[in-house]
């Protein structure tokens, strides 16, 4: 542990960030299907998920592309604030007092278009941040996080 102290700032973040972000998708996101389903049907639902799918595989390429000339800092904080925003209009979308499928999906689609947005520019900070000394640990630390943050969600 006391290895991960001795870690970039930017990497404990990125760590901590990796672990509230997986922790929150997977507790949330199997449920999400069987909410659709209620709502929309299986064909419907089957639709939605597959179209999330490939947004955050565009997303990804675009990110990956735009780290390069806008910056990593500026595509990760633009990925995680529309992964913000879009988990705020899911919960808002399902309160007590109203709820809306079709706004929680295009919050919950908007959070996954964010996580993919950035993730091109989190692996390429880690790999500028980190030294090849500490890299197998930075590595095994990320793989043991997500893990954990499953098994917890």
């Amino acid at each position: 542990m006391s290895d991960f102290f001795k870690l970039d700032r930017n990497i404990q973040l990125r760590i901590l960030m990796m672990f509230i972000t997986v922790a929150i998708g997977s507790s949330v996101g199997p449920n999400m299907t069987i909410y659709y389903v209620e709502y929309m049907g299986a064909l419907v639902t089957g639709f939605l998920l597959v179209s999330v799918q490939v947004a955050g595989f565009i997303a990804g390429l675009y990110g990956g592309h735009l780290s390069d000339s806008w910056g990593r800092k500026r595509v990760m904080l633009t990925g995680i604030a529309l992964m913000v925003v879009g988990y705020v209009v899911a919960a808002a979308m399902n309160s007590p007092y109203y709820v809306n499928p079709y706004v929680t999906f295009i919050g919950f689609l908007l959070a996954s278009v964010g996580l993919s947005f950035a993730s091109p520019a989190e692996e390429a900070m880690m790999i500028d941040v980190s030294t090849v000394q500490n890299r197998k640990f930075i590595y095994a630390m990320i793989y043991w996080v997500i893990n954990l943050s499953i098994m917890i969600g």
